[in-house]
């Protein structure tokens, strides 16, 4: 199961309350470095401070309670890799990535699967129409025949009236 220790969407509070990338020594140690406010899940979906401080009732700022909630096991559908030396926010870009990617390799197999469908619609509608087709062109011969055949009696019968 992963944890927030390996993940490379955890980053704290700097004093300018900008989110930073949390060190191995911090992910390893639990010591966050001074003038760091809060650790927290980029991806929203742990609130870590406050498991902190669930454990840590006293807000005694001790170490072993920062160490206990990043190495806690837990069921996260947003983990990501930590990749040394790239910030949460290059961490979700590279989720996003693999989003995007995903997500047209997915709509290229439903278009390619409609494709196929599609070419097997047609072909069974061309050899609907090809039967139709042969249908029609006997009926034609067949009207014209007749039309031959009246046409000709009509000609043997005025022939013969004019006799």
């Amino acid at each position: 199961m992963p944890k927030c220790a390996d993940c490379g969407l955890v980053g704290i509070h700097d004093r300018q309350r900008m989110i930073q990338e949390v060190d191995r020594h911090t992910r390893t140690s639990g010591y966050v470095p001074n003038g760091c406010t809060s650790i927290i899940c980029t991806a929203l979906e742990f609130d870590l401070d406050s498991e902190r401080y669930k454990l840590d009732s006293k807000r005694s700022n001790d170490h072993s309670f920062v160490k206990a909630v990043l190495n806690d096991d837990r069921e996260c559908k947003s983990f990501s890799t930590w990749c040394p030396g790239s910030s949460p926010k290059e961490h979700r870009e590279v989720v996003r990535m693999l989003e995007i990617e995903k997500f047209r390799a997915d709509l290229l197999e439903r278009e390619h699967t409609r494709n196929l469908e599609q070419k097997a619609s047609d072909r069974v509608w061309q050899a609907e129409q090809k039967k139709a087709d042969r249908y029609w062109h006997w009926v034609g011969l067949a009207i014209a025949a007749c039309f031959g055949l009246l046409s000709s009696g009509i000609q043997a019968f005025f022939a013969w009236l004019t006799k």
